[in-house]
């Protein structure tokens, strides 16, 4: 069995020279009645600690967010969260993704007011004339944190499909209540990356952020990550008009979709919390699971 004092022995040394072992550098917090989860480590109640193959638990959260779809160009300050488990299967020990197994969503988004509104005209999309689009995962993440720190390849990788509609009022529902663009069969793929893309033209390539992380309770955080896809194509309207999607046509028109791959762009600044799993089992009475 690995004590804890040799994990965190090796995780600072990781730490020092910039590994993504130095997830589990820092000293862990002060000890709490069982059951309970201290404050330092309350954003991750939502990590599938009961599956013994979790190693580690991700908590992300947005400080702002740009999706730029056709004629969409989507901008939001309020969080994005990100919550799930990551393992490290063999043979190739790389990182899966794990959603949460209480019924908690991978990703909570907030609805994104549409510029415009429905009808696109600038000044005019307030009240019933307002469009909101709010962005939901078809499935979980792809994840490679030693492409996040070493700003090459895909970092985090999301299928979402978003959802237009008006969260105030029922002027649009004749679009009905699953009026997407894109859907779970045929999803907008962002592939973000920390390092520089190479998109299809007219889009020119563009760059993400990477700061090395510092020590939070017995995990790391990264802050202000910038990570960024404007390589991809997005998928038209899906299931606007019930029952038979006869809207779907004039959704497209609105938003300018489908969107040809070099004409969309991904951005997303976030700060990235990693931790041990085994201390977000400890405090709630779970014995520790080495791997």
């Amino acid at each position: 069995m690995i004590s804890r004092s040799t994990v965190r022995r090796l995780a600072v040394s990781a730490l020092a020279v910039g590994g993504t072992a130095g997830l589990f550098a820092a000293a862990s917090g002060p000890a709490v009645a069982a059951g309970t989860l201290p404050p330092n480590l309350a954003k991750y109640a939502n990590c599938p600690i009961s599956d013994p193959t979790v190693a580690s638990c991700v908590y992300i959260e947005t400080s702002s967010a740009q999706l730029k779809v056709g004629k969409f160009d989507l901008r939001t300050n309020d969080p994005i969260k990100l919550e799930f488990g990551l393992k490290n299967p063999p043979p190739t020990y790389e990182d899966v993704a794990v959603a949460p197994n209480n019924g908690h969503k991978v990703m909570t988004a907030p609805p994104i007011e549409v510029p415009g509104g429905i009808f696109g005209v600038p000044g005019a999309g307030v009240g019933p004339l307002a469009a909101y689009v709010t962005p939901e995962l078809t499935e979980v993440p792809r994840v490679n944190t030693n492409n996040l720190v070493n700003q090459e390849g895909v970092a985090l990788g999301l299928k979402v499909k978003a959802k237009v509609h008006n969260p105030f009022t029922d002027v649009l529902s004749i679009f009905g209540p699953g009026c997407y663009i894109g859907s779970n069969t045929w999803p907008i793929p962002l592939d973000l990356t920390t390092g520089t893309t190479n998109p299809p033209l007219p889009n020119k390539p563009i760059s993400g952020a990477y700061n090395p992380g510092t020590p939070e309770g017995w995990g790391i955080k990264f802050d202000d990550v910038r990570a960024v896809d404007n390589t991809f194509a997005a998928p038209g309207a899906s299931g606007c008009g019930t029952p038979f999607g006869w809207m779907n046509p004039i959704v497209n028109g609105i938003a300018g979709v489908p969107s040809k791959a070099g004409t969309n762009t991904a951005v997303l600044v976030a700060d990235i919390s990693i931790t041990d799993a085994n201390e977000v089992r400890e405090p709630l009475g779970l014995d520790p699971v080495y791997q």
